[in-house]
């Protein structure tokens, strides 16, 4: 059975200024963020030091869904979990 569908908030400007990972994760606290124009620190994929925020939603999905349109324009797109990660 597929998980319902979640709400995700799409930026309709496409995306916020460029915050840093630190500030990402205390505007959006436990919950997945779709990412363009990554800085990295290094290919590690939570070595992120800046990025601008383009969706962001309890579902991976969902927010993987809405960075499809992003994929075309930005080299750099990914989504991240900004809280921790618990097994079941």
């Amino acid at each position: 059975m597929l998980p319902t569908p979640a709400s995700v908030a799409v930026f309709a400007d496409a995306a916020t200024a460029p915050m840093s990972w630190a500030e990402i994760c205390v505007a959006y606290p436990d919950q997945w963020v779709g990412l363009v124009d990554v800085d990295k620190g290094s290919d590690a994929p939570y070595d992120v030091r800046g990025a601008r925020v383009v969706s962001h939603g309890a579902s991976p999905w969902e927010v993987l869904r809405a960075l499809r349109p992003f994929r075309e324009h930005h080299a750099s797109v990914r989504h991240l979990f900004t809280g921790v990660i618990r097994s079941r």
